[in-house]
């Protein structure tokens, strides 16, 4: 190696060193959510022209990550091979009168650390619930 390229790789540790400092101040300011792309977003915004590589790299090498939100419950499974539920109403969600159609969903919500699944029936004419149960399951 001659003397050239060790100036050059000394300039880059100082430099990746002082970005380094920077980095580490945005990630405990943010209480360490912040992942790289908030992370090389901030520092643009500082003024500093660094690369997303540049910064996925030092945070990377010196194990410093962004919080990962929890991975999503998958409540349903569909079945490929049962046939698909007819459309009684046909997609036509008005009526003349009450008690003419009824229409039903279902939803979940997770409470206390639990997941506890909503059904309803209203009423299409007069939007008015006419029932509902709430479970810890989702059996009919």
């Amino acid at each position: 190696m001659d003397r050239r390229s060790e100036n050059r790789q000394e300039r880059q540790a100082a430099d990746d060193d002082a970005l380094l400092v920077e980095i580490r101040e945005i990630h405990t300011e943010h209480k360490g959510t912040c992942g790289v792309r908030r992370v090389h977003a901030e520092l643009r915004g500082f003024g500093h022209t660094v690369n997303h590589k540049r910064v996925e790299r030092l945070m990377r090498v010196n194990e410093l990550e962004g919080r990962h939100s929890r991975r999503r419950k998958r409540t349903t499974v569909p079945d490929r091979l049962a046939p698909p539920a007819p459309d009684l109403v046909q997609r036509d969600f008005t009526a003349a009168r009450m008690n003419e159609t009824w229409c039903g969903d279902i939803t979940y919500a997770q409470v206390g650390g639990a997941w506890l699944y909503l059904t309803c029936v209203i009423d299409i004419c007069s939007r008015r619930v006419l029932g509902y149960s709430m479970a810890s399951h989702m059996r009919a």
